[in-house]
């Protein structure tokens, strides 16, 4: 990979191309570097996750729920080339953080369903590792259990 140094800082959103990778992502200039920098393969491991654990989420919470993926973009460029491929998600030691946000009051064996859903996530070798963070939001947009979340990581 080359490095461009530019002297005036920029972002361009990159559109996906549906037949390719259908990743959306950033080509920026990191500001403390000046390097041009993207996104494409957090970006991509992002969308793969949420592929990959969509049947899993809804099995497990029910359709009334929304989730999201996100890697360290920084952690993911770090990574060295053997590492940094957009198949290489389940192996690389960057841990993803899964935000699940279920729309109802939080009930008692909440802790107990999340620890099941994240063992079959392993054990189904969907992943290796992850942080998960369980918010409760009322459909109307108001933040239940006075906004602590439930974080787990296995």
């Amino acid at each position: 990979m080359k490095t461009i140094v530019v002297s005036r800082l920029y972002v361009a959103k990159v559109f996906g191309n549906v037949e390719v990778t259908r990743t959306d992502f950033f080509v920026y200039a990191d500001e403390t570097t000046g390097e041009v920098v993207d996104t494409f393969l957090a970006s991509k491991w992002e969308d793969d996750v949420t592929d990959v654990i969509e049947d899993s989420v809804m099995t497990a919470f029910g359709r009334d729920v929304t989730y999201d993926v996100f890697y360290d973009e920084v952690a993911v460029r770090e990574l060295d080339t053997a590492a940094a491929n957009p198949l290489a998600y389940k192996t690389a030691d960057v841990v993803p953080t899964i935000l699940v946000t279920i729309h109802r009051e939080p009930a008692s064996g909440d802790e107990a369903l999340v620890r099941t859903w994240m063992a079959a996530l392993k054990e189904n070798d969907m992943l290796r590792h992850a942080e998960v963070h369980v918010d409760y939001v009322a459909k109307n947009g108001e933040i239940l259990n006075d906004g602590t979340p439930l974080i787990l990581s296995f």
